[in-house]
């Protein structure tokens, strides 16, 4: 089985948690915050943080969990800030997290066009800068924010409330992480963006096809690591909201329950970094052992993306 990377020192920066009757376009609505408490979503995190500034606080403590010296790192990757969110990372702002963390000698990317799989593109070139020998170490980091208009935090056609986040960590040469990366695919279908513009919730064609991407891309994903779905010891998913994530587990081939939903009450969805989340959470609860496997899957309006890794702890 083909090694691609390996994950170092996770780590990720939330905005305050609050209860989702603050939100805004749930305070004023019973009903409707009755059904999202009823899909299991209780909390969210806000931040009055610059979304540069979330970014440099995670990608500190990824440097402090995996003890290794910035000037060591080749690249950043930057991922997040679409033209969807109220800010747009410049360059100058991204210059300054490389010298307030020491990463002067890492050269910046930035991605942003996945959307909530933009961590999955992330790992996905930081693996093919490692595999290329182009690099050694590459920093991955992802932010979102919601947008500060009225019902920017409102998670469309899905229904869930978006979070602020970041979350970081390096990817090394296989063996030198906490995670084995095994295998990434990602399915594009860019018809379904045109299908969301007018999708509400329960649209059946929408959601059908959404449907088929995740069972294509579990499939894909199955066949090229080689792994039977016996084999998983976890699966993890968006934290869209309990029906959605069990959904989800179900069309990729694998028992409901062997799905993570711990994060969907606690902060709901935080967008690009509810798989690192997850992830990080899993093992710190003690709930992987050296040699499990995680299966990982995101979906976003028009792509859909999934990895899997070995735990080595």
């Amino acid at each position: 089985m083909a090694r691609l990377g390996s994950l170092l020192g996770l780590a990720g920066e939330l905005g305050e948690i609050r209860p989702i009757d603050q939100v805004d376009f749930l305070a004023d609505d019973p009903r409707a915050l009755e059904l999202y408490r009823l899909a299991g979503l209780e909390h969210h995190a806000a931040s009055d943080l610059r979304s540069v500034d979330l970014a440099r606080a995670s990608v500190q403590k990824t440097l402090d969990l995996a003890g290794v010296a910035p000037g060591e790192i080749d690249f950043l990757l930057y991922l997040g800030e679409s033209h969807e969110r109220d800010e747009v990372v410049q360059a100058d702002e991204v210059n300054e997290l490389l010298r307030a963390t020491g990463l002067t000698a890492a050269y910046p990317i930035g991605l942003a066009l996945s959307q909530c799989a933009n961590l999955v593109t992330g790992l996905r070139v930081a693996s093919s800068l490692l595999l290329s020998g182009a690099a050694r170490r590459v920093m991955v980091v992802s932010v979102d924010k919601a947008p500060k208009r009225p019902g920017g935090r409102r998670m469309r056609p899905e229904m869930s409330v978006r979070s602020d986040s970041a979350v970081s960590c390096l990817v090394v040469p296989p063996g030198a992480g906490a995670f084995d990366l095994l295998g990434i695919v990602q399915e594009n279908a860019p018809e379904q963006r045109q299908l969301a513009e007018a999708a509400r919730p329960g649209d059946l064609q929408m959601e059908m096809g959404k449907f088929r991407n995740v069972r294509t891309v579990a499939k894909r994903l199955l066949a090229q690591t080689g792994l039977e779905p016996a084999r998983f010891r976890r699966v993890i998913t968006n934290n869209y909201n309990r029906e959605i994530a069990r959904t989800f587990v179900g069309l990729s081939g694998f028992p409901a329950e062997l799905g993570f939903y711990d994060n969907i009450p606690r902060l709901a969805h935080a967008v690009a970094g509810d798989l690192l989340i997850n992830l990080r959470d899993l093992a710190d609860s003690g709930g992987l052992e050296p040699g499990d496997h995680v299966f990982l899957l995101t979906d976003s309006i028009s792509s859909t993306s999934a990895f899997c890794v070995e735990a080595l702890l």
